[in-house]
C-alpha cells in the first residue's frame, strides 16, 4: 500500500499522527517547531491525501491504523516518538503497545479512546454513543454531508460548517467518508485502563483542552486518575480542536517535552 507523508528535518524521530476527517497538514506548525532538531514524518492516515480508504469488508481496528505507523518505522533507524491526536491518539498509543521499547516519548492530544468511559461506567459516554450512531446510519445512507456538519459543529464549533465555502465543505465530505471506520476502532476496541497503563511508557504526556467536549473532559479525569505517572498539561481554550486552532499554546508543551 502506498503512504504519503511529510518526512522534513534530522535528529531523532518523530511521527505525527492526525485526526479523524484531517490530514497531515494539520501539523504544519509542529513540523515548523521541530524540524531543526528532529526528522519529523508525518504519514496521511487510510482516506487522507493519497494514502488509501479502508477498503477490507470488515471493521476498522486501531491495529489497521498502526500498521501504518508500522511500516514508517520500519525505514527509521533507533527509537522513535510518536504524537497523536483525537482518533490519531488512540492510534499512536495501539503502535506503542506493538513497538514497545523501541518508542522513546509519547505524546497524547486528547486521546479519544471512548470506550474507556463504558468500562468506568462515565454518564458522558452517552454522547460518544450518540455521535457514533449517527455516523452509522447516515453512512449507510451516504449522507457525508450531514455526517460533516455535525462533526465541524461539535468539534470546532457552533456554526462552523454554515461559515465554510462550498470548496472546503467538498473537502470535509470527502475527509468524513473515513470516519465511519474511525469511530468503529474507537468504540469496539476493548482494552482496559489497567492494559494501556502497563504497555505505555511512563513518558508519555497528555495534553487537554479545559473547554472540550465532556466526554473528552471526562477521558482526561480517567487518565490524570489512572496514570499517575504520565506528565499532564492543560491549555485554557481551543477545545478539542486546540492542537489545530491553537497551536501557539499547543505547540510549545510537545517541543519541550521531546527536547527533555
Amino acid at each position: 500500500m502506498h503512504i504519503e507523508y511529510i518526512d522534513e528535518g534530522s535528529g531523532d524521530a518523530v511521527i505525527l499522527i492526525h485526526g479523524g476527517a484531517s490530514n497531515n497538514r494539520q501539523w504544519k506548525a509542529l513540523i515548523e517547531a521541530l524540524k531543526a532538531d528532529f526528522r519529523v514524518i508525518a504519514p496521511n492516515m487510510h482516506g487522507a491525501g493519497r494514502t488509501p480508504s479502508w477498503r477490507v469488508p470488515r471493521p476498522y481496528r486501531l491495529a489497521d491504523a498502526a500498521a501504518i505507523i508500522e511500516c514508517l518505522y520500519r525505514s527509521i533507524p533507533g527509537t522513535v516518538n510518536l504524537v497523536g491526536h483525537s482518533v490519531g491518539g488512540a492510534w499512536a498509543m495501539q503502535a506503542t503497545t506493538q513497538l514497545g521499547k523501541r518508542i522513546d516519548k509519547l505524546v497524547l492530544l486528547e486521546a479519544a479512546s471512548y470506550d474507556l468511559l463504558r468500562q468506568a461506567g462515565c454518564d458522558a459516554y452517552s454522547e460518544a454513543q450518540t455521535r457514533h450512531e449517527f455516523v452509522c446510519d447516515g453512512s449507510v445512507r451516504g449522507e457525508w454531508a450531514a455526517i460533516a456538519e455535525i462533526f465541524l459543529n461539535t468539534f470546532v464549533g457552533t456554526s462552523a460548517w454554515e461559515k465554510m465555502n462550498d470548496e472546503r465543505k467538498a473537502r470535509a465530505v470527502k475527509l468524513m467518508q473515513q470516519n465511519r471506520a474511525q469511530w468503529d476502532a474507537l468504540m469496539n476496541d476493548r482494552t482496559s485502563i489497567a492494559e494501556w497503563r502497563s504497555r505505555l511508557p511512563q513518558r508519555t504526556l497528555f495534553v487537554s483542552a479545559a473547554d472540550t467536549r465532556p466526554p473528552l473532559y471526562e477521558l482526561t479525569n480517567l487518565f490524570i486518575r489512572e496514570c499517575p505517572d504520565w506528565t499532564f498539561a492543560q491549555v485554557p481554550k481551543g477545545g478539542h480542536m486546540a492542537a489545530l486552532y491553537r497551536p501557539d499554546r499547543v505547540n510549545p508543551i510537545i517541543v519541550g517535552f521531546l527536547k527533555q
